[in-house]
Order: C-alpha cells, then structure tokens, then sequence
C-alpha cells in the first residue's frame, strides 16, 4: 500500500455513526450489520471502469488489496461526479467507495462489506464553498433526506446503494436522515470531516 494511500485511507462504512436526535429532534434506531447484496452479486450495474475512463490504480484500496470487482455509479443525474464502488481483499468482501470529480480522485473510504452501516458519507469541497456530500447504502436503506440549518429537508439522489449531492457550504453544517421502506428512520449523522486523496 503506497504511504499516500494509507494517510488517506479512512475505514468509514463501518464506523459507529453518531447520534444527533438531540440535536435535531430525529429520532433514529442505528441499525446494523447491513449489506449491499448486488455488489456482493458481482452484478454489472451502472458502468466499468474502462468505459468511464477511470484507472484501477486511481481507486481507493487498489493499492493495499486486490480489486476483485468494481462499478462506476453517477447516482445524480444533476450531478456529472462519479462513485466508483469496489470489492478489495482475497474474498473480495471489503467494500471501497472513491469519488471522482471532474475525473480526479478526491475522496474515499472502505470497510468490511457484511458489516456496513445503514449510510456512511464523505464529503469534498472546493475553493468556490460547493461541497460534495457522498456515500454508500445499505439495503435496508430506501430513501435518505439533507436537512438543512432551519429544518429544510432536501431529497437526496439515490441509486444502486449509492448517493451524492451538492450544497453550498456557506449554509452551515447538515444532517443526512436515512428511512426504510416504512418510513422510519434507521440512522443520521452530521457531515464527516472532509478527507481529500493528495495528488
């Protein structure tokens, strides 16, 4: 594993995620031990990395484990960044999310697959205040909102386990609320500090 690799690592699908009921009055059970069960599938959902020009070695993980498998998702079609999720190790169960934008590896993460949190999220800003809040999903997880400082609630894009959307950082800091099917929120966190790859 290359030494810039391992400063920029971060083990955060399944990291604890903290609590903020009582902040924002949400009140969430923090399920766990979830999975992503088509990834796990090798299933050839959104596009390869070939297609969408992305290199192997450009992905978080490619450099400490072998990448067994690997999709590149755009879960926001407002949005032209990319996700790109991998399965790294010898049985291919650690998952691996890297975000690219504008074709360059910016952030990124990864964590055992059977043992995912319903969300973890990352986040990337740039010199203009525009801030990239994404991450991954457990199966469980059927719709996640952005509530916003003064309890504005925006719909965040999901597809495919994946999510991504783009604030204005100027805004003050945000909570991520993830339901199931039913309704009932299983988890929220405020935003993840910003973790960037060098280069």
């Amino acid at each position: 594993m290359l030494a810039a690799e391992a400063a920029a690592l971060v083990l955060f699908l399944c990291a604890a995620l903290p609590a903020v009921g009582a902040r924002t009055g949400i009140k969430s059970q923090h399920r766990s031990g979830g999975t992503i069960s088509w990834l796990l599938r090798h299933e050839p959902r959104g596009a390869s990395l070939a297609s969408a020009h992305i290199r192997l070695g450009s992905t978080v993980g490619s450099h400490w484990q072998p990448v067994r498998f690997a999709r590149v998702l755009t879960p926001n079609p407002r949005n032209p960044d990319k996700l790109v999720v991998s399965l790294i190790g010898k049985h291919g169960r650690n998952i691996c999310l890297t975000l690219f934008e504008h074709g360059r590896a910016v952030s990124g993460g990864c964590g055992i697959g059977s043992l995912l949190k319903p969300f973890s999220s990352m986040t990337s800003t740039d010199a203009t205040g525009r801030e990239d809040i994404a991450g991954l999903a457990s199966d469980e997880v059927a719709s996640i909102s952005l509530v916003r400082p003064g309890g504005r609630s925006l719909p965040v894009p999901l597809k495919d386990n994946a999510f991504l959307i783009t604030i204005d950082r100027s805004g003050g800091s945000s909570t991520l609320v993830a339901y199931d099917s039913a309704g009932s929120v299983i988890s929220s966190t405020t935003q993840r500090p910003i973790t960037h790859l060098p280069g």
